[in-house]
């Protein structure tokens, strides 16, 4: 790895390229996978390459797609992404092309389901399917794991893979990053976190052979460590490996902090080149992990494995804010860091994300299905420091809105207001706002259309529409909170 003239003072650290292998990403904020259950028999379509792209053109330093099963029954549902086949080359093709003509790197997590297959999707909150759903077409099929241990109590038993099954889970890792190779991408991610086959090998909850693949600490890390030698094998010696952890797995779990760092160093010597640290998910969801869910709530994992394994790091868990990110990577815990779209993970299933290219800046507004019945005010807030483009900054205000307003918004993100005097219309926490009760409350009728004229007069303080990008902004909901004092 090879980091950039950060110290310069011209760009912060987060905004300076970084080099991995012959490979350099633009900048260091990294989009999660984010599983979007929209493949069809296990291919990408337009969904992805309109995911994907936004993300491209909002400036995005390394991509990844949604986690992608090495193998047909490596999905969780019938809607997850794969590449277990020749026919998923040129479609993931498309989209990389894309993604890499907007400035971007395009990355893939290969993964392997294991005892979590043979669910619905999110939808159904991952109910097994059952011979009811065979009905209409989602035919259950038997999951494999490495022993006959079921996700919960209302899962059926995973069949207890064989040395044969081991063998030909490897291969499909091995000809998956073969086609990720042909499909494009430029970083290979081996998914050994949040209750996978992988993570399924290492737990002593979920792994309870007898045999060379079980028991002993050095016996439940040899599958992740065969699967990462022969996908550093065939993946090519130029491009960077990363291999994704759960430092620990999570309540009442077993694999814990020691056990990932003794792990990472023999990732190490496998040739990996960043361990992405995660926690949590071999009981229940990835999002219960056994710690406090405060910002940056696994760095300390990140910081921990990249001093004691001496490896890079990626950093992940409630990385919301920029200068949270820049403080992460200037004190050395992490290299790059995953930028969190909500409270949470990376995922978007109880936000709709909004990427909006401004004619010059570039506007996320995230909004949480209940911003009808509990967003009070909205603050928007530069992201990037002048420095970044040799310009002043934006004349910011506070933003607040009605509910009716808000509700529009979650549907309708074309609609913005920029302007210092509305009110918020919440009997809850308005006494808590710094806004005058006289002000007026922000309606359809008084809020500038995104892109308009009069928005850029209202950001810029001019009617020039800029040419090229300025600023990022963030819109947050903030409840029960003083409304910050902006200038």
């Amino acid at each position: 790895m090879q980091d950039n003239a950060a110290a310069s003072g011209k760009l912060p650290m987060l905004f300076s390229p970084i080099k991995l292998r012959s490979v350099t990403a633009r900048n260091r904020i990294v989009a999660s996978p984010m599983c979007q259950y929209r493949s069809e028999d296990g291919g990408p379509n337009d969904w992805q390459l309109a995911h994907l792209g936004r993300l491209a053109i909002g400036g995005c330093g390394i991509i990844f797609g949604e986690e992608t099963a090495v193998e047909a029954r490596g999905r969780k549902t019938y809607t997850c992404a794969g590449i277990y086949d020749d026919k998923h080359i040129a479609e993931y093709r498309r989209i990389n092309d894309f993604l890499k003509a907007n400035g971007a790197t395009p990355a893939i997590q290969l993964g392997h389901s294991g005892r979590k297959g043979s669910c619905h999707d999110a939808i159904k909150d991952w109910a097994p399917l059952n011979a009811e759903d065979a009905i209409d077409g989602f035919e259950p099929w038997t999951a494999i794991g490495p022993s006959a241990v079921p996700q919960t109590p209302a899962h059926p038993l995973p069949r207890a893979m064989t040395e044969e099954d081991i063998a030909a889970v490897i291969q499909a890792f091995v000809d998956s990053a073969i086609r990720s190779e042909k499909a494009g991408y430029d970083i290979v991610e081996i998914h050994g976190a949040h209750g996978y086959l992988i993570h399924q090998f290492l737990s002593p909850l979920t792994n309870k052979r007898n045999d060379g693949y079980g028991g002993s600490r050095e016996n439940r890390m040899r599958f992740a460590l065969e699967v990462t030698k022969a996908v550093r094998a065939v993946w090519p010696d130029d491009k960077p490996l990363f291999y994704r952890v759960s430092a620990i797995d999570g309540p009442g779990g077993m694999w814990m902090i020691d056990d990932t760092i003794a792990l990472a160093v023999a990732l190490k010597d496998c040739g990996v080149d960043i361990v992405d640290c995660s926690a949590g998910g071999i009981v229940g969801s990835a999002s219960k992990a056994q710690l406090p869910r405060l910002p940056g709530f696994n760095v300390p994992f990140s910081q921990r494995i990249r001093k004691e394994a001496d490896i890079p790091t990626m950093a992940v868990g409630l990385i919301t804010e920029g200068e949270q990110a820049e403080r992460i990577l200037q004190t050395g815990q992490a290299d790059p860091c995953r930028w969190t779209k909500r409270p949470g993970n990376g995922r978007s299933s109880r936000t709709s994300p909004v990427f909006i290219s401004l004619a010059g800046a570039c506007c996320r507004i995230w909004l949480p299905k209940s911003a009808a019945r509990s967003l009070t005010w909205l603050r928007l807030q530069a992201f990037a420091g002048p420095a970044l483009h040799n310009r002043p900054m934006p004349r910011l205000k506070l933003v607040s809105f009605s509910s009716a307003v808000s509700s529009r918004l979650s549907t309708h993100p074309r609609m913005c207001a920029l302007t210092p005097s509305y009110r918020v219309n919440c009997t809850r926490h308005s006494s808590k706002c710094a806004l005058p009760a006289s002000a007026p409350v922000a309606t359809s009728s008084n809020c500038l259309p995104i892109g308009s004229p009069a928005f850029h007069s209202a950001l810029w303080g001019t009617d020039a529409t800029p040419q090229t990008p300025r600023c990022s902004l963030r819109a947050t909901r903030h409840a029960g909170l003083p409304a910050p004092k902006l200038s």
